[in-house]
């Protein structure tokens, strides 16, 4: 064999290698956040969050509920307790409606606002203000 084949074949060899081995992270990590969720309660949330910026809290609660979010579709009719948010999952109405109390538990001002089969959360201080939408977070400061 040429020493050009042998070299191409190595670099295809490690290229699958490193290729498998991030393939396994994300379930590693996975797993790390399933057992994570043990012990998550609305006292835990605010007691990791406290004394954060603005943008550190509102990047706080989404990783917080991040570890216990489960979108569900969920009647607008009914308002889920903490422990049935966790086990049942729920939908953006559900989240909104977390997000601000925990924001509002952390002396953040806060609301949910509603748009067509949509509502979301906007926690704020002092002019500045974030928009928690499930998952993802935006601020404007």
């Amino acid at each position: 064999m040429k020493l050009e084949t042998i070299i191409f074949i190595i670099g295809i060899v490690l290229v699958i290698t490193f290729a498998v081995a991030d393939s396994q992270e994300p379930i590693n990590r996975l797993e790390e956040e399933s057992s994570a969720e043990e012990g998550i309660t609305r006292e835990t949330i605010i007691e990791d969050c406290k004394n954060l910026s603005l943008t550190g809290t509102a990047y706080c609660l989404r990783d917080n509920v991040k570890k216990i979010y489960n979108y569900t579709k969920t009647s607008d009719s009914i308002n889920l307790t903490f422990s049935q948010l966790v086990e049942q999952g729920g939908d953006c109405r559900n989240y909104a409606f977390l997000y601000s109390d925990l924001a509002g538990q952390l002396n953040f001002e806060n609301n949910t606002f509603h748009i067509p089969k949509h509502r979301f959360a906007v926690i704020s201080k002092d002019g500045d203000f974030c928009i928690i939408n499930l998952l993802r977070v935006e601020c404007f400061i």
